[in-house]
């Protein structure tokens, strides 16, 4: 699994939120499963960029990243799916503090589908990551590990960009540019939950109790 993350100007708090996704992926790299940190600098100040130099060193899996001039979260996390060459592809910011749990259900919720209805699914559980915003997490650094039940967080409007899907979907279906101050997530295509069709990027702020969308069928630009 790679986990990428869109960083531009957070360098004061970028070595905490790598810091947690390493250790989750590192849950999954003790199971035998590949995995490999990539972190998009996207229109990064300088204290990002020296920030993120300083982070190879001690970090507990695999970590590469890559310099984008332009900025856009989108654009950031789109590169990021076609520099790494792993099937599983977890998205992510530097607001995302992720709790080894994240990695462990993500992995658990994958092995024990069908293998085809996996790959065309996006997991993105409820109560299974650690959220904080970088104003709470400079007041509040012992809580890190805390985790916040989803509904809690989008009833505060802080939208969660992690998910995780195979790269056959991010294919079909490649993340959009920004429309508004909301990620559009998974672009434009259909995703059906409990029966009910809805649009990507709608869908998991209104459905908090959401585990999981499936696919239906990208709709056509």
């Amino acid at each position: 699994m790679a986990l990428v993350m869109a960083a531009q100007r957070e360098g004061p708090y970028l070595a905490a939120a790598v810091r947690c996704a390493a250790e989750a992926l590192w849950e999954l790299q003790v199971q035998d499963v590949p995995v490999e940190l990539l972190l998009v600098l996207h229109g990064a100040d300088r204290t990002t960029c020296e920030a993120a130099a300083q982070l190879r060193r001690g970090c507990a899996v695999p970590l590469r990243w890559l310099t984008r001039h332009r900025r856009g979260q989108a654009q950031a996390w789109n590169a990021g799916i076609r520099n790494t060459r792993q099937s599983w592809i977890a998205l992510s910011t530097v607001d995302d503090l992720l709790s080894p749990n994240w990695c462990r259900a993500v992995n658990h919720a994958i092995k024990t589908q069908p293998p085809d209805q996996a790959r065309c699914s996006v997991f993105h559980p409820r109560q299974l990551v650690c959220f904080e915003t970088q104003q709470q997490l400079q007041l509040l650094p012992d809580q890190s590990e805390l985790v916040h039940p989803l509904a809690a967080v989008l009833s505060q409007e802080i939208w969660p960009g992690s998910c995780v899907a195979h790269r056959s979907v991010f294919q079909v279906c490649p993340l959009q540019p920004e429309l508004s101050t909301l990620p559009t997530v998974l672009g434009h295509a259909l995703w059906t939950w409990h029966g009910r069709s809805v649009q990507a990027g709608v869908a998991h702020r209104v459905l908090e109790s959401t585990c999981q969308f499936r696919r239906v069928r990208a709709a056509v630009a």
